[in-house]
C-alpha cells in the first residue's frame, strides 16, 4: 500500500510532466516567423534584362513589344497584372497599343511565388512560378524573364 505522501508525489510528478509535455508542443508550434506581406504593385522594370520596350513575339510580319506594366499583390491572395502591348506590321508601324489584363490568386513559400489564373473562354486554368525577395519579383513567362519592382 503507498502512502498518502508519495501518492501525492507521483500526482505532482504526472500533472508536471504533462505541463512540460503541453509547453514543448506550444512553443514548437508557435516558434514559426512570421509571413512576410508582400502586398504591394510591382512595375515592369525588364524583360530578358532589357528596359521597355521589349520585342516579345514576332508572328509572321507582326511585332509585338511590351511598353508598361504592373502585378498589384493584395493581402487576400488575389492578384491583377497589367500589361501594354504596341502591336507593329510589317512596315513596321504601330497600329495599335493592346492592354491585357490578368486576375487570379497567388501563394507563397519562402521566396518561391505561384500565380493561379483561373480557366477563361479562350484558356484553360494555368499557373506561373516565380522568385519574390527583397521588393524584386521574377517569373517566366512566354520563354522571357520578366522583372517587376516594388514600389513605395
Amino acid at each position: 500500500m503507498h502512502s498518502s505522501q508519495s501518492l501525492s508525489a507521483r500526482r505532482l510528478k504526472t500533472l508536471l510532466a504533462g505541463v512540460w509535455a503541453a509547453s514543448l508542443i506550444a512553443c514548437s508550434s508557435g516558434s514559426t516567423s512570421p509571413t512576410p506581406d508582400f502586398s504591394g504593385t510591382y512595375v515592369l522594370a525588364t524583360i530578358d534584362g532589357s528596359p521597355l520596350p521589349v520585342t516579345t513575339a514576332i508572328d509572321g510580319n507582326t511585332r509585338y513589344a511590351a511598353q508598361s506594366g504592373n502585378t498589384i499583390l493584395r493581402t487576400d491572395g488575389s492578384f491583377t497584372k497589367n500589361h501594354f502591348t504596341a502591336v507593329y506590321n510589317s512596315a513596321n508601324v504601330l497600329t495599335q497599343i493592346v492592354p491585357y489584363v490578368y486576375n487570379g490568386m497567388y501563394s507563397v513559400v519562402g521566396t518561391h511565388i505561384t500565380f493561379n489564373y483561373p480557366a477563361n473562354a479562350t484558356e484553360g486554368a494555368t499557373s506561373v512560378d516565380g522568385e519574390i525577395a527583397d521588393g524584386v519579383l521574377v517569373q517566366v513567362s512566354i520563354g522571357k524573364t520578366w522583372r517587376f519592382v516594388r514600389q513605395s
